[in-house]
């Protein structure tokens, strides 16, 4: 994802989640492939060795839930306390499940009313 792209996931984000590790923001996209940011700040994990893990974590995360994730950009921010060496204390696959279940849930609330209501009037105009 391009600088752009996280300014908009971040300014206005259909989904939040914050745990004492990660923040995750989804943000609604028109495409329907789901893209990843992960944001490693070098004052939080000071070793590239561990920033790199980190990212390999969330990735392989992402990818796991990939497709309940279409129609998403999902920015990932580290916080200090996650421990590289020790990735289970938040467990990113069950938190992106849930951002992408809860983003299909709407989607499918709103468009099944707008159906609704596009028929409704189709049926009145007949």
């Amino acid at each position: 994802m391009e600088k752009g792209c996280f300014n908009k996931v971040f300014s206005k984000p259909v989904y939040t989640k914050k745990t004492p590790y990660v923040s995750i923001f989804a943000g609604a996209r028109n495409k329907t492939q789901a893209r990843l940011g992960i944001v490693v700040a070098k004052r939080n994990v000071k070793l590239a060795v561990a920033r790199n893990r980190l990212k390999r974590i969330v990735r392989e995360s992402f990818r796991q839930q990939q497709q309940a994730l279409q129609g998403l950009d999902i920015v990932v921010v580290i916080k200090k306390n996650f421990i590289a060496e020790h990735p289970s204390p938040v467990n990113l696959t069950a938190i992106f499940k849930v951002v992408g279940d809860r983003f299909n849930q709407n989607v499918q609330t709103s468009v099944g009313h707008h159906v609704a209501t596009t028929s409704d009037h189709l049926h009145t105009a007949v």
